[in-house]
Parts: C-alpha cells; structure tokens; sequence
C-alpha cells in the first residue's frame, strides 16, 4: 500500500497497516502533478547508468538486492527494504542478486509525462548511451491539481 497525502494529512486511514516508510516529498515542479506507480525489473548482473528523474518517488523492493548509490551514499537493499528518491540526485542501481530484482515504484511527476513517457534523466550524454537494462510495467497513472 501506497498512500500520498498533504503534510496536515494524518497518515494511513488503516490502523492495521504497518509503515514501512513515510516520508515527507518536495516537489521541485509547479502542478498539475502525474501520480504513476509501476513496476522495475533487471537481471542478475544488470545496473543503470547515472541517472535521476523528472520528479521524486518512493520505491520498495519485492524480490533481490540491489547495490545502490543515490547521491553520496552507497548501501545493499534488501528484499522488503523502502527508499526514496528525490529525482534530483544522481543514482546508480546494481542488480547484486542471483537472480531477478523488482521493484514497485511511486513517484510524483510533471502532468505532460501522462501516458508511460519516461521520467529517466541521465547524468551526462555518456550516461545517456549506455543501456539501462532493466524492464517496466506500469500500473497506472493519475493526474492531479494542487
């Protein structure tokens, strides 16, 4: 479960639910906004180039491990582990498991992306043309006014 709320907004209308990670967004656009969630996979083996987004957004991983770099710190996510990306800071991702890694994203992004196109920002024209390696499926998509 993913819930998006403003900041005055208590969090989680389930009781029963357990928090895995809440965490207060800015956003760095004016609105509308494009709420979209879906879903990333890669390879054993397989890392992005450098990279951030059009806009911030929380991610869980479901199956893996991945050796991720997102801004200055460097850490090994675990299966179940949450973690924000704030789409400005420059992120690497290594697929450091035997096997498949995937990921369910929700992030906050500019209304004119509406319709699957990409949020990706490579770090340089370098980074641009190496391949990203990895598979996405979205879920869906909704577009808000603030």
């Amino acid at each position: 479960l993913f819930e998006c709320a403003a900041a005055e907004q208590p969090l989680l209308s389930n009781a029963a639910a357990q928090i895995v990670l809440s965490q207060r967004i800015k956003v760095g656009f004016a609105g509308p906004y494009l709420l979209r969630a879906d879903r990333v996979a890669s390879d054993s083996g397989a890392e992005t180039p450098m990279h951030g987004h059009r806009g911030p957004g929380i991610r869980r991983l479901l199956t893996g491990r991945i050796l991720a770099t997102i801004g200055d710190t460097t850490e090994r996510l675990e299966t179940g582990r949450a973690w924000l990306e704030t789409g400005r800071d420059w992120v690497v991702g290594r697929n450091v498991h035997a096997g498949e890694n995937i990921f369910i994203r929700v992030m906050l992004l500019p209304a004119e992306l509406q319709g699957g196109l990409s949020s990706f920002v490579p770090a340089s024209p370098e980074e641009a043309t190496r391949p990203r390696s990895v598979s996405y499926r979205i879920f869906g998509e909704q577009k808000f006014h603030p």
